[in-house]
């Protein structure tokens, strides 16, 4: 049995589920905030677990695709605790929760995994001093707290700031708000104060394009993004012009490339990911980062790779062992 760990409304898991159908291959899917939204028994002694109208026998269970788990703190549920009892009380429940969702999945740790829940949890700063290790070339990196030293380094090669962690999405009475990839510029020197939190900024590298690859058990499916030809995504595809698309085509890392790549996410215990590069002006190809459960239809719609199909068939065949 196969056991599909991802969020409501996940298009790819929804596109690997009818593959699943098609082959005729017994799944499970679990929405792991389910664990507070619905009815819940463990039998620590029977190894049965039930939330809501699922029954999970840990014994059956060979195979996990750990697509997206999910935050309780951006539920319903977690505001009401906060209206209610305290931002305190909340906060505990956070992490009573999370620790709930960790012992369920240390249930199926000897199973075989696509994407070990356990592995996820990855740190920028971390994996940027990895790939430059192994050999990848990066943007050359810092983390500065003073306007000082960025003015004097600004002075001499031109910067962009970025999140050191996940970009979330600001809900505000007037709008929602991104967090994307930024080119300092004088508005920035005059607003910031001298001292500030630490931040990560990089120097910015002139591109050819932008390269998205999704890696899957040892292998590579790259897409080139010609985001440098619009203003508006020229720093950040996300930004995305929906009146001038950005254009995508398959591309072929080099072999070499490839090699670091398996070689990093061996190092990270990733069997998938998303990675994302970029071509310099130059010719190198910039390694930027990984996120082991980054969208991927993306690359299959637009590369006709076959992707979630891939996807399908490498679950059955953990399955079947």
């Amino acid at each position: 049995m196969i056991l599909i760990l991802s969020i409501d409304g996940d298009l790819s898991t929804d596109v690997v589920i009818n593959w699943l159908k098609f082959y005729g291959h017994p799944y499970i899917r679990l929405n792991p905030l389910e664990i507070v939204e619905k009815k819940v028994f463990f039998s620590l002694k029977e190894q049965i677990l039930i939330i809501g109208d699922k029954t999970i026998k840990i014994d059956e269970i060979n195979a996990i695709w750990n697509r997206k788990i999910g935050f309780f703190s951006y539920t319903p549920q977690f505001k009401l605790l906060v209206e209610s009892s305290g931002y305190d009380v909340a906060e505990q429940i956070l992490r009573e929760n999370a620790s709930i969702v960790s012992g369920f999945v240390r249930l199926f740790k000897d199973k075989k995994w696509l994407l070990n829940a356990l592995s996820t949890n990855i740190n920028k700063i971390d994996v940027l001093n990895m790939a430059f290790k192994i050999g990848l070339d990066i943007p050359e990196t810092f983390i500065l707290s003073n306007k000082l030293d960025i003015k004097n380094i600004h002075a001499k090669t031109p910067l962009i700031s970025k999140s050191v962690y996940e970009v979330i999405f600001l809900k505000r009475l007037n709008g929602l708000y991104s967090m994307y990839t930024n080119r300092l510029s004088e508005v920035f020197f005059k607003k910031v104060p001298d001292d500030f939190f630490p931040s990560l900024l990089q120097v910015e590298v002139k591109k050819m394009y932008e390269i998205r690859t999704f890696f899957l058990i040892d292998t590579c499916y790259s897409m080139s993004i010609f985001s440098q030809k619009s203003k508006q995504t020229e720093l950040d595809f996300r930004r995305y012009e929906w009146a001038n698309p950005n254009r995508f085509i398959p591309y072929k890392l080099p072999r070499e490339i490839e090699m670091k790549i398996k070689k990093l996410m061996k190092s990270l215990n990733l069997n998938t990911g998303s990675i994302d590069f970029m071509r310099g002006e130059d010719g190198k190809y910039y390694f930027l980062e990984i996120n082991p459960a980054g969208q991927f239809g993306m690359i299959d719609f637009s590369c006709n790779y076959g992707l979630h199909k891939k996807v399908a068939q490498t679950l059955i065949k953990f399955d079947n062992g």
